[in-house]
């Protein structure tokens, strides 16, 4: 009976964060959002509750289906240096901080896509010198799974020199030049 009137609180809490709206987990501090393309933003709630999602003067709202599952799409944005924020509510409130609008690429491969930055040919030179406060990274952790996965863990890094160190130099070189080469006024 003293396990049970231990265990019920925690029961409770956990039931109460079940019905707070969530985000996906590209949906973080310091994320890019792909430039001039309608964007799709997508999470969890309870069921039938209303989101709403705010992002650069736009809202937008739908409500959950019987899953909680919900998607909004936003009209597409062109590419931006300011950051700004995007709002998520629902019964809860999520604001999600430093989000740019760009180019999105998708690097992915063998271990070679892994290797990072500070050990490529003249990387520590690299790292040192980086100003590249509008590339970022958003690193998947591995994971293994008997059957495809719904979802992902990862976060979105700036590119500084504390944290470019560990970025996928393919990658990294490719946004580099990418954000060199284009016709960005703000590059």
């Amino acid at each position: 009976m003293k396990f049970f009137r231990l265990f019920l609180p925690w029961l409770g809490l956990l039931a109460a964060a079940r019905g707070d709206v969530t985000l996906a987990p590209l949906f973080q501090d310091h994320a890019v959002l792909q430039r001039d393309h309608v964007l799709p933003v997508w999470g969890h709630a309870a069921p039938g509750e209303h989101v709403t999602v705010t992002f650069k003067e736009q809202t937008v709202g739908v409500t959950t289906g019987a899953d909680g599952r919900w998607m909004v799409y936003l009209a597409a944005v062109s590419a931006s240096a300011e950051p700004a924020e995007l709002v998520v509510q629902g019964k809860n409130t999520i604001t999600v901080k430093d989000v740019l609008v760009g180019e999105v690429w998708l690097a992915s491969g063998q271990s070679n896509m892994e290797w990072p930055l500070k050990w490529a040919t003249d990387g520590e030179k690299e790292v040192a010198n980086v100003k590249l406060p509008l590339l970022r990274l958003f690193s998947v952790l591995h994971q293994v799974a008997d059957q495809p996965m719904e979802t992902v863990t990862g976060s979105w890094q700036p590119c500084t020199p504390e944290s470019a160190t560990m970025f996928s130099g393919v990658a990294y070189f490719f946004a580099r030049d990418l954000q060199r080469n284009w016709a960005y006024p703000w590059a």
